[in-house]
């Protein structure tokens, strides 16, 4: 089952923004990753030993194509992230970020496991880079995360998000702050890359499912599909050659009762030869 989660009431210029940024993500060219790194995605650094990012099947039936990303943590200390490549962080502002994914964790375990979208950049880029942050967002504090079914999340200007910077105190993970609360706060800083996420924190073993990535940055979409390799197509059986007697040394097929019949032509021809010359005797 694929549900669209409902977030809070929004407020109407937050609705239009969200609307804005959903069509433009409509229109988002398709990328299919089948293995990482692939396409801008790849397995980040910071992945710990007991953590990992892998395209499976399923589970169930995603939202997109036959597969999804898999993130994995074995213990609290773990953590499994994955991002993409888009260039330098400073040319893409907070305030023109939007986005939208799916996520999935089985039935029986917690919210918790639901992977986080996140997007690393900077409180300031002007005059230079400043204040490296990390924003969050978290399915589970934007809605019901519903196990064992495909949920989608969009991320707009009234979406639930904290930061990792704490210099300033402003929307850390204990007080966070809506996206547009946190785009007003810097408005002179941009972001560069966008990754998913699961752990530190979370109590593992941990499984949690993401698809249909849609990254927008203003007027420009990437959407992404993780899919596994397909199996490659089985090549159609070559039938037998019809079995029957090997060919004679004149090239020519013949069966068995034409080869007698031939002799025994010859025979024939033979005995009347004889018998004519016995007559003209």
């Amino acid at each position: 089952m694929y549900t669209i989660c409902r977030i809070r009431p929004i407020a109407a210029s937050g609705l239009a923004g969200l609307a804005l940024a959903l069509t433009i993500a409509t229109a988002a060219t398709a990328d299919t990753v089948h293995s990482l790194p692939g396409g801008n995605w790849s397995v980040l650094p910071d992945t710990t030993a007991g953590g990992s990012v892998t395209i499976v099947p399923g589970p169930g039936t995603p939202p997109a194509g036959t597969g999804s990303l898999k993130l994995h943590v074995d213990a609290t200390t773990d953590r499994a992230l994955a991002g993409t490549e888009l260039g330098e962080l400073t040319t893409r502002p907070w305030s023109a970020l939007s986005a939208s994914y799916s996520t999935y964790v089985a039935d029986g375990d917690p919210a918790g496991f639901t992977p986080t979208l996140r997007f690393a950049g900077f409180q300031v880029v002007t005059p230079s880079p400043a204040n490296f942050t990390t924003l969050s967002f978290e399915p589970r504090h934007n809605g019901t995360v519903t196990p064992g079914q495909w949920q989608q999340w969009p991320l707009g200007p009234d979406s639930i998000v904290w930061q990792s910077n704490t210099t300033d105190g402003f929307c850390v993970q204990a007080t966070r702050c809506t996206l547009a609360e946190f785009v007003a706060r810097y408005p002179a800083g941009a972001w560069g890359q966008a990754q998913l996420g699961l752990g530190s924190g979370v109590a593992g073993p941990a499984d949690g499912y993401a698809d249909a990535v849609t990254i927008t940055d203003g007027a420009t979409s990437q959407f992404t599909d993780f899919d596994p390799t397909p199996a490659p197509s089985a090549s159609p059986s070559a039938k037998p050659s019809p079995t029957g007697p090997s060919l004679p040394d004149t090239g020519l097929r013949a069966s068995t009762p034409t080869l007698v019949g031939a002799a025994l032509l010859a025979v024939g021809a033979a005995l009347t030869i004889g018998l004519r010359r016995r007559r003209l005797r």
